[in-house]
């Protein structure tokens, strides 16, 4: 297997990583997912919801589904980003942030994390908000900011790439977030919530699946968010 296999934030973790993908299996028809990857790395957002047919999400938040990031980060750091630490097989609440990681490498360090548990902080996605605020904003200006993550004596490691945030959407729910950006609300369904809108200079955002009472976040392919460093 190699060296350094794991899955959480230390070799032999317990409870490990799990990713809930029940509704790849049996909501075949109720789902929508979007990708964004180069040679380095990939993230991946996918709603769905456990009907026989897409349901309208209005700002209810009730849409399942998960974000998964995986290669490396802005400064070559190779981790793994969503799903939750679980004992649970069947079911588990999916997440994107520190209790969703697996890490190879001390960042700092950059030798092979041993059995000591090794917790890392994702800024803006670890802050506990009451997020799903039924309210559309007129988003005149755009700006995407990185989402940085830092090692326990908060030392920056990085950025995670393709991942942006938008301090106006970030309470708001996935309906409202994506009417904001101009998405027809009525259109925003577990059916069509992962696909990418165009704005300007022909970059793409898509309004991704966060945690539960996490920021809003986006995906996007801007080339400023695929790059290396700081």
């Amino acid at each position: 297997m190699g060296e350094g296999v794991r899955s959480g934030p230390s070799a032999g973790s317990n409870p490990p990583q799990v990713l809930d993908i029940d509704g790849l299996v049996y909501h075949t028809n109720t789902f929508s997912w979007s990708i964004v990857a180069d040679e380095r790395t990939a993230v991946i957002t996918w709603y769905t919801f456990a009907a026989t047919t897409p349901s309208a999400e209005t700002g209810s938040g009730s849409l399942d589904g998960f974000t998964l990031y995986f290669g490396e980060d802005s400064n070559g750091n190779f981790m793994a980003l969503g799903g939750n630490a679980s004992t649970t097989t069947t079911s588990t609440s999916n997440q994107f942030n520190s209790a969703s990681i697996t890490l190879l490498r001390d960042p700092v360090t950059g030798l092979l994390i041993d059995s000591g548990s090794y917790s890392g902080y994702y800024g803006v996605l670890d802050e506990s908000l009451t997020v799903n605020v039924n309210q559309s904003r007129i988003i005149e200006t755009l700006e995407l900011g990185k989402v940085h993550w830092y090692a326990p004596a908060n030392k920056e490691c990085g950025y995670l790439r393709g991942v942006a945030l938008v301090a106006g959407l970030r309470v708001l729910s996935p309906a409202y977030a994506a009417r904001s950006l101009g998405i027809d609300l009525s259109n925003f369904s577990s059916r069509t919530g992962a696909t990418p809108l165009t704005v300007v200079d022909g970059v793409q955002l898509i309004v991704a699946k966060a945690s539960s009472g996490s920021s809003r976040f986006l995906l996007t392919d801007a080339p400023a968010f695929w790059g290396e460093g700081a």
